[in-house]
């Protein structure tokens, strides 16, 4: 039986974030060396230039994400689901309309639907742009039905 009644918060995997922020330093590293190249051509050097940026940027992000104090990025409660990557605030089970999984290329989602009410409380971008669902990652999932059962 599933204890209802319990909170579960999964926090962010750090090494998943080093990984990130190692592969971000090696992309923008390359799009560099290009850039200093003597001799690339037009379009080679604005690929670079937009791979530096883009890398950059990218990095300073996932730093940012790996060294700000630890915070819960999924919390589930008897109140609502929370995704700190995708809400400000917990969205209310009684918001929550439909919960059904997506597959796409081997890493299945749970896609949550809400009411369009909801929306405008989000904080994120995307759910006020119009996308129907929320999704959590398959692997936080996984980790909190096996926390849960």
């Amino acid at each position: 039986m599933v204890d209802t009644s319990r909170t579960l918060v999964i926090e962010s995997s750090p090494g998943e974030l080093l990984l990130l922020v190692m592969a971000g330093v090696l992309m923008a590293g390359v799009s560099l060396a290009v850039v200093l190249l003597p001799d690339t051509p037009g379009f080679y050097m604005i690929v670079a230039y937009f791979g530096t940026a883009f890398f950059g940027l990218a990095t300073i992000v996932q730093l940012w994400r790996l060294f700000r104090s630890p915070q819960p990025v999924l919390t589930i409660s008897p109140q609502g689901i929370r995704d700190t990557r995708v809400a400000a605030a917990p969205i209310p089970w009684s918001e929550i309309t439909r919960i059904w999984t997506w597959q796409y290329r081997f890493q299945k989602f749970m896609v949550l639907a809400i009411k369009p009410s909801i929306k405008d409380r989000c904080a994120s971008h995307l759910l006020r742009g119009g996308l129907g669902g929320l999704t959590v990652r398959s692997v936080s999932m996984a980790s909190a039905l096996r926390r849960l059962g």
